[in-house]
């Protein structure tokens, strides 16, 4: 519940969207500490993650954005294996934080999510294309465009991913 006021604040305040955030992750740890629970509730923490990571991105502030990247990332861990639909969303988070920064290097060297995560693998095309045509490698940018459409083609058009469907993602290489 300390979160739910984070879906007003990120729309703009991002100063307020992070505090409440915070809190809201403190929260969530300290339930975790003090009763051993886990389960399904994890999910929350990780959106409270996600939405601390995402108003951090928008602050600019691209260090702390990585550590609550990396708090989400470790927190999914042991979801990808058991609920990797779920996981999915939110384990593409990260390389949207590195194109969010232009950090092309990063992008370029990390390694492709397993089979499983699709939206991971549809971001880390995506992402890829970035950075190759940012470095003007614009034969490499349309390959990964290429995998890009590949997988999409292939996903059901009123497939979710958060609030969006998958018909959305061309939209991602308008020219």
């Amino acid at each position: 519940m300390v979160n739910m006021p984070g879906h007003i604040w990120v729309l703009g305040d991002w100063e307020m969207a992070v505090a409440v955030n915070e809190r809201a992750v403190a929260v969530d740890r300290q339930y975790f500490a003090q009763t051993g629970v886990n389960g399904p509730y994890a999910m929350y923490y990780v959106h409270n993650l996600h939405f601390l990571t995402y108003a951090r991105w928008m602050q600019g502030n691209q260090a702390l954005s990585r550590q609550a990247e990396a708090d989400m990332t470790a927190a999914l861990a042991p979801m990808v294996e058991a609920m990797p639909e779920m996981a999915d969303a939110f384990a593409a988070i990260p390389a949207l934080g590195r194109v969010r920064f232009n950090d092309w290097d990063t992008i370029l060297h990390a390694p492709q999510p397993k089979p499983q995560m699709k939206v991971g693998k549809l971001v880390w095309h995506y992402s890829r294309a970035l950075a190759l045509a940012a470095r003007g490698d614009r034969s490499g940018a349309a390959r990964e465009q290429a995998a890009f459409e590949e997988i999409r083609k292939a996903a059901p058009a009123d497939a979710q991913w958060g609030l969006n469907k998958t018909s959305m993602w061309p939209q991602l290489f308008r020219k």
